[in-house]
């Protein structure tokens, strides 16, 4: 019986794979034909861009290493306490160290996540400043890095809202609850479950979200990219009336 419910938690863990699918490819850039915007244009937007990103990188900083921070504790604090239930002499000592090394490893898991990917949004608006010159083109390029900023930090926000990631979370605790359930103590497997779902969901939840907000009011506020005419008509006194001048 316990050999099947721990096959049966296995399964319904695989099917929750589509959490790991990689992220759709990024859209367009925010502004497609920057180079008709004027140096004053360029400025106005790097500022609020600046500003902006700096804005939410304190919070950032404090989720992405407060998270790995508590998740590396939790590796540890597991790594010990199957290390030290490894050599007691009680009936015990079996399930203890299943659960320890199961909640060892989930902690390895999301600290291995955090690092391979950090919040974008710690990073501000660096990014921009790593662009070095001060003509046209560097602002530009400052420009570009700067919406492309925005966008990543957006994109990381908007996927709390996914439910790829609240599965991903689910089958991780659901797999480890299985191995608890099948190596060790039924009620210890279903704490295992509940607790690692509940810390995963805050994780996800309490991720930075301004940027989500952030990006719509950049597009609102510059939606309008101001491109310099192409020609220009106009007329020009002369002798005896008037002309037409075309400027191209």
């Amino acid at each position: 019986m316990r050999n099947s419910g721990l096959i049966a938690l296995l399964v319904l863990s695989l099917l929750a794979a589509p959490a790991l699918a990689d992220d759709p490819p990024a859209g367009a850039p925010i502004t497609p034909n920057a180079q008709g915007l004027s140096d004053a244009e360029l400025d106005r937007r790097i500022e609020w861009l600046e500003q902006t990103l700096d804005a939410g990188a304190g919070y950032s900083k404090l989720w992405q290493y407060g998270w790995s921070s508590g998740y590396a504790v939790g590796m540890v604090a597991g790594a010990v306490r199957a290390g030290t239930e490894n050599k007691k002499n009680n009936k015990k000592k079996h399930e203890v160290r299943t659960n320890a090394i199961v909640t060892a490893s989930k902690a390895l898991i999301g600290t291995t996540r955090l690092l391979l990917t950090p919040h974008p949004g710690r990073l501000g608006a660096q990014p921009m400043r790593d662009v070095v010159g001060t003509n046209h083109d560097a602002k530009l390029q400052r420009l570009a890095a700067g919406e492309a900023q925005l966008e990543e930090v957006a994109e990381r926000a908007e996927k709390r809202h996914r439910w790829q990631r609240h599965a991903g979370n689910v089958a991780l605790n659901l797999i480890g609850g299985g191995f608890i359930f099948g190596f060790g103590d039924d009620t210890d497997a279903a704490v295992s479950i509940g607790v690692g779902i509940v810390v995963g969901e805050i994780m996800i939840w309490s991720s930075p979200k301004r940027a989500e907000a952030d990006l719509q009011s950049y597009r609102q506020q510059f939606a309008s990219t101001p491109q310099e005419p192409p020609w220009t008509v106009s007329l020009v006194p002369m002798t005896g009336g008037a002309g037409i001048k075309i400027d191209f």
